[in-house]
């Protein structure tokens, strides 16, 4: 998941968490995803969680509504 050393070690969990919350339904959401979860709030407040997890939930939303209309990803570039 994480594939660089570059991250602190808050942010790498906010990462860890956002691909959790994306991927949930790949996610074994009893056991998982309360270790990101909990990871998480190791490092932020639960404002800060609330935020995370509310600008992850609106990119995924943004990103389905792209697809919706026709979007497809492609290569980076």
């Amino acid at each position: 998941m994480v594939e660089t050393q570059l991250h602190r070690e808050a942010e790498e969990a906010a990462l860890r968490y956002a691909e959790a919350l994306t991927r949930v339904a790949d996610t074994d959401r009893h056991a998982v995803l309360q270790l990101y979860h909990d990871a998480l709030a190791a490092h932020f407040s639960p404002e800060e969680m609330l935020e995370i997890a509310a600008d992850v939930v609106n990119m995924n939303v943004s990103t389905r509504i792209k697809f919706a209309e026709g979007a497809m990803p492609g290569p980076a570039g």
